[in-house]
């Protein structure tokens, strides 16, 4: 998605920056940057992380032709307990098949641990909850909202 290819570019291109810095040769002396080095928030890492997470979620969910056994064993990685609490008796067969259909857009939280984006499909707007244990730890999904639900405030 666009959002997605954008941080992954900024992320990417701010790396080969830093490891390209140390190749080139010095003479030494009063040399003087003309532009500062970009650099990457750890909050535009983390929105790639909470995007990517939400769309391989909905993409995994939405898979109704598979048996159940398929679509749990894809999906129950990617949920925390009380994700695989809420969607543990889903039946995929009821789930809609989706496509996504423009650029997901990360809510805004003011908790580092907890996040939720915004994914546009053919189906209308979801609403992925997404929860961490820690800065350091993986997003995973803890609830999903269809299109016309309102999901509370963060």
């Amino acid at each position: 998605m666009g959002v997605v290819n954008r941080l992954r570019t900024m992320v990417t291109a701010c790396a080969a920056t830093v490891v390209l810095a140390g190749c080139g040769s010095s003479t030494g002396g009063d040399e003087v940057a003309d532009e500062p080095t970009p650099t990457t928030s750890a909050s535009s890492v983390d929105q790639v992380d909470e995007v990517t997470a939400a769309e391989q979620f909905l993409t995994l969910w939405a898979r109704p032709n598979l048996s159940y056994a398929e679509w749990w064993a894809a999906l129950r990685p990617l949920l925390n307990a009380a994700g695989r609490q809420a969607y543990s008796d889903t039946d995929p067969a009821v789930v809609p098949a989706l496509r996504i259909t423009g650029e997901l857009e990360v809510e805004k939280s003011p908790v580092e641990t907890y996040g939720r984006v915004r994914v546009p499909t053919d189906q209308g707007v979801f609403v992925v909850q997404l929860q961490r244990p820690s800065a350091q730890d993986r997003w995973l999904v803890t609830r999903l909202w269809f299109p016309g639900d309102t999901p509370p405030e963060l």
